[in-house]
């Protein structure tokens, strides 16, 4: 991922010169970009005597497992390989024959047409990255890049290369993105809680002024809250994009939850219709859930009297068109009295529907209806 190294080079004036490399990858949103560095002329901080450039470079090739200098790759009689060649290929240079079953090994059949049309002469340049199969039935092969150019002396065709094993280098590069993700996922959730934190202090607030007399009711709803909100956070680690929750699974968990914690008005019946392939990315979701703890809390403690039976609340979830989403929510009690929706619970539905900028129709007829519909980006909304 990162070469430091002193080389030495000849210039045109046949003056010998060592430089200091320095090359490293370049990353864009992720992406790999390409290689960045500098050169720097060292010559005359090194002892002229063991400026020896071609000492230099065979030795480097001798001692290189993972590079390969290539002489005359295409000729059968006068080709020559480095060692390294032999340990990427997987085979003893005792054991090596010079024949194009080679070919057979590399998995992409475009890599390999071309490296005909160079040997033939069409193609003068190769640079190609390709994967090769040690042996066939192996099923992780190796990745290689081989450059090879042609020239010509005296009319004769020449080709000189390098054939370089990058697998290690590609799994690092990958190895990178990964934590880089996971990196940029922890700080995004970090950011989430946050956030939460601060909706849970605001609803705090409002009931500090509204219950002021009542703690125990406003311990009971933060609760309630804080457990939708940590089934988000649950199901946020478990995703495997970060990004997007099953809506389905999510409410059925909340609907667990709140059965807990109102376990003494388990006369009521639950209803929930939701496609279980339908996804909604969890900044949709989160105030989603707030708004139906909130629904249901209300519901639960004030639609039903004794004289109710067949308590039941009805959930429903759908996708209208490819710009909507619609949200019922209905009970089959005494019906809402506030119509006007002025209540401190009210408030804050009314709040966090505007929020998903959404719209709400309310409906009294032999209990309480609550119709909402909000827009979806269908980039983000869908089916999985």
């Amino acid at each position: 991922m990162e070469i430091k190294e002193k080389i030495r080079i000849k210039t045109e004036n046949g003056k010998i010169k060592t430089l200091e490399c320095n090359l490293y990858p370049k990353y864009n949103n992720n992406e790999y970009v390409g290689i960045y560095g500098f050169f720097k002329d060292i010559s005359s901080e090194l002892d002229s005597s063991i400026l020896n450039p071609i000492d230099y470079i065979l030795n480097g090739f001798t001692h290189s497992q993972k590079l390969a200098l290539l002489l005359e790759p295409f000729n059968p009689v006068t080709y020559s390989f480095t060692d390294g060649f032999y340990n990427i290929i997987g085979v003893k240079k005792q054991e090596y024959t010079h024949n194009y079953n080679i070919y057979k090994h590399i998995g992409e059949k475009k890599v390999v047409e071309k490296l005909k049309k160079m040997e033939s002469g069409e193609v003068n340049k190769f640079d190609e990255t390709f994967t090769f199969y040690k042996d066939k039935t192996t099923k992780k092969p190796i990745t290689c890049e081989l450059i090879l150019e042609n020239f010509y002396v005296n009319n004769e065709l020449h080709t000189i290369g390098f054939l370089i094993d990058i697998t290690h280098d590609i799994e690092k590069r990958e190895h990178i993105k990964i934590i880089e993700k996971q990196r940029i996922i922890i700080k995004e959730v970090h950011h989430r809680i946050k956030n939460n934190l601060q909706i849970l202090n605001s609803f705090i607030n409002l009931e500090k002024r509204e219950y002021s007399k009542e703690p125990e009711l406003i311990i009971e709803h933060m609760q309630s809250r804080l457990n939708s909100l940590s089934i988000l956070h649950a199901q946020t680690c478990e995703s495997l994009d970060f990004e997007n929750l099953n809506v389905s699974e999510a409410i059925t968990q909340q609907e667990e939850t709140l059965n807990n914690l109102l376990s003494s008005h388990n006369d009521i019946n639950f209803i929930t219709c939701i496609d279980p392939e339908l996804w909604m990315p969890i900044t949709l979701v989160t105030p989603l859930l707030l708004i139906i703890n909130e629904l249901t809390t209300n519901s639960v403690k004030h639609a039903f009297n004794d004289n109710t039976k067949n308590k039941q609340i009805y959930k429903h979830m759908k996708l209208i068109d490819g710009e909507t989403c619609e949200f019922v929510f209905k009970d089959n009690g005494i019906g809402l009295k506030d119509t006007k929706m002025q209540s401190l619970g009210s408030i804050i539905i009314k709040s966090l529907i505007k929020q998903i900028n959404g719209t709400l129709e309310l409906t009294v007829n032999n209990g309480t209806q609550f119709e909402i519909k909000f827009p979806i980006n269908q980039e983000y909304v869908g089916y999985k």
